[in-house]
């Protein structure tokens, strides 16, 4: 760690390692501390701000290589909001007097600072940061911020609300006592990152708290020294005695208080999200029919879907998430969506809007753009279930809705393990009846819409073809299949072998074409077992063939290399059978000269091996072994070779 400029002393600072802050490389900034003002010492690295505390026993030193300083303290680096800290410079330069506003200025101008430079290091950090508190105006193209009270005291009653949570974690004491107390305390740890007037006040004229009794919480509180910084390095009063847990603790509260909202976990409660809505003066919820009172989401299970009309994800999703929404409405579960708009503006929202049956929050950018920060939304769409009852929530619910549809509810981590649980029964099971056919369907349908019973299927190789006739690698796979299929067919009476397509084409038009020029039978186009199919198979890509054997259990998914490179030879299709195969190969290489010369090339000819060539004689296809001229591109079947005299 660089020391400031006219100090050669060697400190030990521990501080997130290089693959946390990038490059590694930090810069030493003397800020004002948010409550007393005074300068203290700031690491700023890949745009990420830590606060420097410092510990210090008695008679001690450290040994660092062949050096011994004298210095025993021990620095550390903890991230820190940089809201906090920007938070009385802000407020300071909208001069703000009585019931006026105060004005807007430009970043540059509000973090010019006299006597402290560092401020201009935290433009970038201010300008990403400061969102959340600050209106902000956009005239071509430079940016106009003013502190706004509501949102500070918006984000201040979540920062209390996590600081709560994190305090019943850490000591079953505060499980144990009054909810108020614990609220009490969240608020004077706070405290001392903010300045008595106007903000603690406020926050606790809101929380109903008593301001003396929160001050004096804090005074109580034995807090890990700052670094501060003067011309001669870092300069403390000297701090003794030994460091105990309770220390360590504030530490570690302090952390989760002052941490940036990327290092925070996502809150998850809905009384907190009610709470918030309502502190931030939003009155009601918007549905198709009007206006919706925040008290109606009390008792249900609710989702925030943050969403955006331009986002062609977000458009391909939200028919999926209607008909999961539907579906469990009319099975009675008590459950509520509400729609966070991430559209540019209001007659884009209400365009979005009008697609969904659930709940929106009233369209306001800088409250959404709250929200989303709050619930470390990251992308869209975004489905975040929330919950107070201790539930642990399936973090990708996209993905999960994506492939079980409503059957994903309740959204649990447990529901998904059972899911698969499912699946893998069905896949490893053996009961072709219950991988193929369902209680509404228990048959397969062939090009001219005739029915097959599924129990008629049951002791047979089972080919399930994945593929749509807009991919020209399925239209090239199909003929081969085919052939292979036919040849079977043809020349074995006894073949047990049935195909059965699974379309992944984009719409039955598409679907009834495929099949059209297919020998075998087909999974219904409306039938939703085509993407239980996938999901069950883990089908990333097509064309796909997964070969099921007769006792019912998957016997490869690579159904398609065997076809490809062996043809009708490959049935069954079992591991044994490509064995056998590949033994036939090698014996029939063998029995083949290295090399020939054939009267028809003027060079020598040398045996070789390809999946797939043309015979440059008969010009017929070949596959495996060829003699091949290394000079020209000239190839011959072993049997098309004329040997020279």
């Amino acid at each position: 760690m660089a020391i400031p400029e006219g100090s050669d002393e060697i400190r030990l600072l521990i501080a997130p390692d290089d693959s946390v802050l990038g490059n590694g490389v930090g810069r030493l900034l003397s800020l004002r501390h948010p409550k007393c003002g005074n300068a203290i010492c700031y690491l700023l690295s890949n745009d990420v701000l830590q606060e420097i505390h410092w510990f210090k026993q008695p008679y001690t030193s450290w040994f660092l290589g062949d050096y011994v300083t004298e210095d025993g303290r021990l620095y550390t680096a903890t991230p820190v909001d940089p809201v906090f800290i920007l938070l009385p410079i802000f407020d300071e330069a909208r001069m703000k007097k009585g019931d006026d506003l105060g004005k807007f200025r430009q970043l540059d101008e509000i973090m010019l600072i006299d006597d402290y430079p560092g401020y201009q290091h935290l433009l970038s950090v201010a300008e990403n940061s400061m969102q959340l508190v600050c209106e902000v105006k956009e005239i071509g193209s430079s940016k106009f911020f003013r502190l706004d009270d509501s949102k500070v005291l918006g984000w201040l009653y979540h920062k209390v609300c996590r600081l709560k949570q994190t305090l019943l974690t850490l000591d079953k004491n505060y499980a144990a006592q009054d909810e108020k107390d614990t609220l009490s305390d969240a608020v004077s740890i706070l405290s001392e990152y903010l300045k008595d007037d106007p903000w603690l006040k406020q926050l606790c004229s809101y929380l109903r708290l008593n301001l003396l009794e929160v001050t004096r919480k804090a005074s109580e509180i034995e807090l890990v020294p700052n670094a501060a910084e003067s011309n001669q390095g870092f300069t403390a009063s000297q701090f003794s005695g030994e460091i105990d847990k309770a220390k360590l603790q504030t530490v570690s509260l302090l952390v989760a208080a002052m941490e940036a909202p990327e290092n925070r976990p996502k809150s998850t409660d809905v009384s907190d999200l009610v709470t918030f809505l309502s502190f931030v003066g939003v009155e009601f919820l918007l549905s198709g029919e009007g206006k919706v009172p925040l008290s109606s989401c009390h008792g249900k299970t609710i989702c925030l879907f943050f969403s955006a009309n331009w986002c062609r994800p977000c458009k391909a999703f939200t028919p999926q998430l209607v008909k999961l929404y539907n579906s469990l409405k009319l099975k009675g579960e008590e459950l509520e969506i509400i729609f966070v708009s991430f559209d540019h503006d209001d007659y884009k929202f209400k365009e979005h809007f009008k697609r969904m049956p659930w709940l929106a929050v009233p369209f306001d950018a800088n409250l959404h753009r709250q929200l989303s920060n709050t619930y470390c939304v990251d992308r869209i769409p975004t489905l975040i279930p929330l919950s107070s009852d201790g539930i642990s929530i399936e973090e990708d619910l996209i993905g999960l809705i994506e492939e079980y549809g409503a059957e994903a509810y309740p959204f649990t981590r447990e529901r998904r393990e059972q899911l698969k649980a499912f699946d893998k029964a069905k896949r490893e099971g053996g009961k072709l009846e219950e991988l193929l056919a369902h209680e509404g369907r228990n048959y397969v349908i062939s090009r001219d819409a005739r029915q097959t019973s599924v129990s008629k299927l049951v002791g047979k190789t089972i080919g399930l073809y994945f593929g749509a006739h807009w991919s020209p690698p399925c239209q090239a796979f199909t003929t081969k299949l085919a052939e292979a299929y036919n040849t079977l067919m043809n020349t074995n009476d006894q073949c047990s072998l049935e195909i059965i397509l699974v379309s992944t084409d984009r719409d039955v038009k598409e679907f009834e074409l495929n099949i059209s020029k297919m020998p075998w039978h087909a999974i219904p186009y409306e039938d939703k077992t085509r993407q239980d199919l996938c999901r069950i198979f883990d089908v990333k890509e097509i064309p796909a063939l997964v070969l099921i054997g007769a006792d019912g259990k998957s016997v490869t998914t690579n159904g398609k290399a065997m076809v490809s490179l062996y043809g009708a030879k490959a049935f069954p299709f079992t591991e044994s059978r490509i064995r056998e195969l590949e033994a036939a190969l090698i014996k029939e290489g063998e029995a083949l000269p290295a090399q020939v010369k054939d009267v028809k090339h003027e060079h020598v000819l040398k045996l070789d091996m390809a999946k797939a060539y043309v015979c440059d004689c008969c010009k017929e296809q070949g596959r495996f072994w060829a003699f091949s001229c290394d000079v020209c591109d000239y190839d011959l079947h072993p049997t098309c070779v004329e040997k020279a005299s």
